[in-house]
């Protein structure tokens, strides 16, 4: 079926000219009419003999491939290994079911809302509904004043991230862990209500080509979690094959391509590459499988550092993109075919190296800059900040020894994917302790380092490099993921993270909001004359950026020593230079941060240090050169310089500070520590963070 891909691999590898490609796009006229299938179309479109929808459901059920979940011989075993070896997951993801069923949903931080009978599917989630208009008027309409118009009712991401339906894939997980015929109903119900209510390129569900990736991706696995339910009859396949190739033909046709794309490219091309190589029936699906796999081919390239780090510097998102690429590196390993080339396999095995490096010893990552919630799948019902179903995936495509002793039998998501030989395969891999403690991401920008890889260890993660795409010129207005945070850290011992990244906790929901989040001051930096290290913009954008001065970084068996400096306030009137060095003394758990503000006049200076949740204040002590702040985690924070003092803020609306975002739409306060001076002239301030 795919012999095909051997006599075109030199095309399919090679670079894309995303430049010409954007110009391509510019200037394409977009037809506004609906594409409207009538009698007999679909079949029209078909390589097979398929004369009519009983045909077609009976050939898609007979054929022995391409394979995306378990082999369907295996489903008895593999729902039995599920249910008994994840009996949490397997609680969650029929509670999430049912609440589908009833119509309740609960997305980013929305709370459990009922959308009504049948589904609003242009729900604003808080009792209001977004205009339902033509796709390109409405990204015109909606997004004009910078998103501050009367037709912008809330947020945007609410009714997107409805429209992914992610929650059909949960409904197709627990027809095959229960073998209730409601969840097909109410699939093919819920789904039959959304073709109806969302005409081709009409409403909010058809404004992004990554929501119409996604979804394409949701509707694929819900319909293979669902194939051999009685209630999806020939009717119900017609249907949503016609809208199927609706959305694929939106998706060639609207690529998202930039100057410097984005993880909206990957998931553009995942989108059409998961429906070409699933259902090669289709005429157009020799030339969109070759067209998205030379993009995902040629972004990796593009979008991740050597490193491994990709471009944007979000944990989250990097995280999402390596989901993305997993999707044709898992079908080529169970369809025995060779999908991305092999560089791009490295690359994707870099990623997921960098995964391993930032994963705390309890697991997670710390919420490094912009997210926003999004999943391309989590089969597992992980926490959004816990990777290490990728590691485990990665240990078992890469034969990863050390990926598997990070993921920790993370292997749920595995599981669904490859089945029983998968699970075998997986557990014949060694589990071996990382060779490395410490490592450095010197083109990404980032530092991580540790004194050992058990639950009791300590670790930390610098960060020197460039914010986001950070080689744009400084005073070029453009959008980011990256947050203002040259110099930031982050540290986790004693079983929580002392120090944290806060994360994102809203886009275009409130500027307020999204700007403390990404700005500086809700970073562990140092903050001059109470301005950012970078003049913020728009809701994403930001000019005269900070650079990084002269990296460096020294690794041993017990000291590990790094810096950096960065001209971020040059722009100030009197211009300063700051300049960190970060000493962890591994053995005897000690941290120690010099900070240097080069200045030849008068300003005040803020050291600011985010606690994580449940991290609290025990007590303070004051000292003529010094202040140390008490933890209830063991750990005391320590801060030296003449005229020091410092302030405790937790949960403030109105600066506002003090605000952790462990997801999108969700902040709860923790406590924020600032040590404050005035100075005139060269000073140094010494923070020292023990672990005890």
């Amino acid at each position: 079926m795919f012999n095909f891909l051997k006599k075109v691999k030199i095309f399919m590898y090679m670079p894309l000219n995303q430049s010409l490609c954007f110009a391509l796009r510019k200037f394409k006229k977009v037809n506004k009419e609906n594409v409207e299938f009538k009698k007999g179309k679909l079949y029209k479109l078909l390589l097979i003999e398929a004369k009519n929808k009983d045909t077609l459901i009976k050939h898609f059920r007979s054929r022995k491939g391409p394979n995306l979940f378990f082999d369907k011989t295996d489903k008895k075993d593999v729902c039995s290994i599920i249910k008994n070896k994840f009996p949490s997951s397997s609680s969650i993801t029929i509670k999430e079911a049912d609440d589908s069923c009833n119509h309740i949903f609960n997305l980013l931080g929305s709370g459990r809302v009922n959308l009504g009978n049948p589904i609003n599917w242009h729900s604003d989630f808080k009792n209001k509904t977004w205009k339902n208009d033509y796709y390109e008027d409405l990204n015109s309409l909606l997004f004009k004043n910078n998103f501050d118009n009367k037709d912008y009712i809330g947020d945007i991401k609410f009714p997107w991230e409805l429209n992914k339906h992610l929650h059909f894939v949960s409904l197709g997980k627990s027809y095959q862990l229960t073998g209730d015929e409601k969840y097909a109903k109410e699939f093919i119900s819920q789904i039959s209500s959304w073709i109806e209510e969302n005409p081709y390129k009409e409403g909010v569900a058809w404004m992004q080509n990554l929501i119409v990736a996604q979804r394409i991706i949701s509707w694929i696995f819900a319909m293979e979690l669902f194939i051999d339910s009685r209630h999806m009859t020939s009717d119900i396949y017609e249907k949503i094959f016609e809208s199927l190739y609706q959305h694929a033909c939106f998706i060639s046709e609207h690529f998202e391509f930039t100057p410097r794309s984005s993880n909206h490219l990957f998931g553009n091309a995942a989108g059409l590459f998961l429906f070409s190589f699933m259902f090669p029936e289709f005429k157009q699906s020799k030339k969109w499988l070759l067209w998205s796999l030379k993009i995902i081919n040629s972004e990796l390239e593009n979008q991740v550092y050597d490193d491994g780090v990709q471009y944007e510097k979000s944990t989250n998102y990097h995280r999402y993109v390596i989901e993305f690429c997993l999707l044709p590196l898992m079908l080529s390993r169970r369809n025995n075919v060779k999908l991305l080339s092999s560089k791009s396999e490295t690359i994707v095995e870099k990623m997921i190296e960098y995964i391993m490096f930032m994963t705390q010893p309890d697991g997670r990552i710390q919420p490094i800059s912009d997210a926003d919630g999004a999943r391309v799948w989590n089969l597992g019902n992980y926490n959004i900040n816990d990777c290490r179903s990728c590691l485990s995936i990665g240990s078992l495509i890469f034969k990863r020894s050390d990926f598997k002793f990070v993921s920790e039998n993370h292997s749920e998501d595995l599981i669904w994917f490859f089945g029983k030989a998968g699970l075998e395969k997986y557990k014949e891999i060694q589990s071996i302790v990382p060779k490395e403690t410490s490592k450095a991401f010197n083109k990404g920008g980032y530092v991580v380092s540790r004194n050992g890889w058990n639950k009791n260890s300590a670790w930390l993660f610098f960060d020197q490099g460039n914010i986001g795409m950070g080689d744009w010129p400084d005073n070029l207005n453009v959008g980011l993921h990256g947050h203002i945070d040259l110099l930031n850290l982050g540290i986790y011992a004693n079983n929580s993270s002392i120090i944290t990244d806060i994360g994102s906790y809203t886009y275009t929901g409130s500027k307020k909001w999204h700007d403390y989040f990404r700005g500086s001051k809700g970073h562990n930096l140092v903050v001059v004359d109470n301005e950012d290290q970078a003049v913020l913009t728009n809701f994403w954008s930001s000019v005269k950026r900070p650079r990084p001065k002269n990296k460096k970084f020294r690794f041993s068996d017990d000291i590990d020593y790094f810096s950096c400096g960065h001209d971020g306030y040059k722009r100030l009137k009197d211009p300063v230079l700051h300049k960190r060095e970060v000493t962890f003394y591994k053995k005897k758990k000690q941290i120690v941060i010099k900070d240097i503000i080069k200045t030849k006049g008068e300003h005040s200076v803020d050291i600011y240090f985010h606690l994580g949740p449940g991290v609290e204040i025990v007590k303070k002590e004051k000292m003529p050169d010094s202040i140390a702040v008490f933890t209830n985690k063991n750990v005391i924070i320590s801060c030296f310089h003449k005229d020091i003092r410092e302030t405790i803020t937790k949960g403030d609306e109105s600066i506002p500070l003090g605000w952790y975002a462990k997801d999108y739409g969700v902040k709860v306060p923790i406590n924020v520590i600032v040590f404050s001076s005035k100075i005139c002239h060269t000073s140094t301030f010494k923070s020292v963070i023990q672990i005890n």
